[in-house]
């Protein structure tokens, strides 16, 4: 690897370290990835313009090799290098959403707006994975209706709501795929984990999150609620969001590909009850400031 960083970057580390695929070095006073690259090259050349469209005060860079391209193909597969300030590796401490707006048609395929679409092909996704999962994966097998039913109230849900929006709530920021407590500026802002979307996806997140690590406190999420009305959310997304059950769908897909054990999905499944607690205080809170929708059967549990 010492020599294949040479030969495409004139860069000579003294000391790699591998973790979860990544070849990772320091430098000076930057912190370098050489990433296995696992996106379609339309997708990726989507993710390239975007990185260089970002400001390098704020996001980790994706380095061109010496040949001028983002892609070095090194034993046998295709590689990006990203750097970053050594500085970034500190966990965030005080997390602020950033509402970078971006014109969605500028990056198409890494739009993820269409909620409705998006989430009725993962449920036909997880539908079609019953019979493989009954008998490897009984945890998952029994508890996958619950939450393919709490995804199908989102997307009636969201439904609803996107058949009453205009072109100027429809506008997408910067986000993230994925959020989680005690990540770090590096991990947050890295290229393959920002997308386009509506900013209740990062708002919603952050507090599933926060909810499931224990970290979120009355107080706290009021203050929450109050910065989110203060940047003007749409409460019905975010209401939306919250109830479409990313977290378990995302440990669901680490079990089955051997990352985490089976049992970890018991860190949501044996709160179901507080979760629709939370839910209903969300919406309660959330009424206050704004008349939308509920659903009538989270009020009668």
């Amino acid at each position: 690897m010492k020599n294949a960083l040479f030969y495409y970057y004139h860069l000579y580390p003294e000391f790699i370290i591998k973790k979860q695929g990544k070849c990772i070095f320091n430098l000076e006073d930057l912190s370098y990835q050489l990433t296995p690259v696992t996106r379609g090259e339309e997708e990726l050349e989507e993710i390239v313009s975007l990185n260089a469209f970002l400001s390098e005060e704020k996001y980790p860079k994706i380095v061109l090799n010496i040949f001028g391209q983002p892609l070095s193909f090194i034993e046998n597969h295709n590689y990006i290098l990203i750097s970053s300030p050594i500085s970034w590796h500190s966990k965030i401490e005080h997390w602020q959403i950033d509402y970078l707006f971006i014109d969605q048609n500028r990056f198409p395929l890494l739009n993820h707006s269409n909620w409705y679409y998006l989430w009725i092909r993962k449920i036909d996704y997880f539908e079609y994975q019953k019979d493989y999962i009954k008998n490897k994966y009984p945890l998952l097998y029994n508890s996958l209706d619950y939450y393919i039913g709490l995804a199908e109230n989102a997307i009636s849900y969201i439904n609803a709501k996107e058949r009453k929006s205009t072109p100027l709530t429809n506008q997408v920021v910067l986000a993230h795929r994925r959020i989680k407590p005690k990540m770090s500026q590096e991990e947050y802002n890295d290229p393959f984990n920002l997308i386009l979307d509506y900013k209740e996806r990062d708002q919603a997140e952050y507090l599933k999150s926060f909810y499931f690590s224990n970290e979120l406190t009355r107080e706290r999420l009021d203050a929450i609620l109050e910065e989110f009305d203060r940047v003007g959310v749409d409460f019905e997304r975010l209401l939306a969001r919250l109830l479409f059950p990313s977290y378990y769908f995302d440990c669901y897909e680490r079990i089955v590909n051997d990352i985490e054990p089976e049992t970890s999905i018991l860190s949501y499944t044996t709160r179901t009850a507080d979760y629709e607690a939370f839910l209903r205080e969300i919406w309660h809170k959330i009424k206050k400031k704004r008349n939308i929708p509920f659903l009538d059967w989270l009020n009668k549990i």
